[in-house]
């Protein structure tokens, strides 16, 4: 699996890692405003709404953290 995130290209690994951290950041912002959501089985779905958020959040954070350029695409190489 880190197989195929280390054979996209660099910009392609940023780019992805910030979607993800986009969609996160927006999943928290309209659990934070919708606070009235319909409940299903569970007391409050904003709340768990809330900590996926987060959850995706720092996910995307990690990709960001990891996705920049390695050693070996500075120096010009390729395995």
């Amino acid at each position: 699996m880190l197989g195929l995130w280390t054979d996209l290209p660099w910009w392609a690994r940023l780019g992805m890692a910030l979607v993800v951290m986009t969609v996160g950041i927006v999943i928290v912002v309209r659990s934070i405003h919708s606070g009235a959501a319909p409940t299903l089985l569970v007391d409050d779905l904003s709340r768990y709404q809330l900590l996926v958020g987060f959850a995706i959040t720092g996910i995307g954070f990690g990709m960001l953290a990891i996705g920049g350029r390695s050693d070996s695409e500075k120096n010009g190489y390729k395995f």
